[in-house]
């Protein structure tokens, strides 16, 4: 069964605020990067997990952006860089990005994505 927004935002409230566009291209990416095969009955937990912490990085980012890799003073320019998308310390930076890690490691394996 496909994984929808509800079911994001039923553990991640916080999560309803974003656009419905983006939703649709989180949860497209999300269920391609993981390998139903592997996760077997815990493919849609997965996914709901990771689709969280991608939305919670998609909502910090709106309001927090990346470190400053340029500046001006005088036309007062800044410029931002963004997070990479995914790595495993990012996952640490959200609860759900965490809570996906555990359960990665619960069903043994140490990645689970589709290469």
């Amino acid at each position: 069964m496909a994984v929808v927004w509800a079911q994001i935002v039923a553990i991640a409230p916080e999560l309803a605020c974003v656009p419905v566009a983006s939703q649709n291209a989180i949860l497209a990416q999300t269920t391609a990067m993981l390998a139903p095969s592997q996760w077997g009955t815990k493919h849609d937990l997965a996914v709901t997990l990771l689709a969280a912490h991608f939305g919670a990085l998609f909502v910090r980012g709106s309001s927090n952006p990346g470190a400053v890799t340029s500046e001006a003073v005088s036309g007062v320019s800044v410029g931002y860089a963004s997070p990479p998308v995914f790595d495993r310390g990012l996952l640490n930076s959200t609860s759900y990005g965490s809570r996906f890690r555990l359960l990665q490691r619960g069903c043994g394996f140490s990645v689970g994505f589709v290469a």
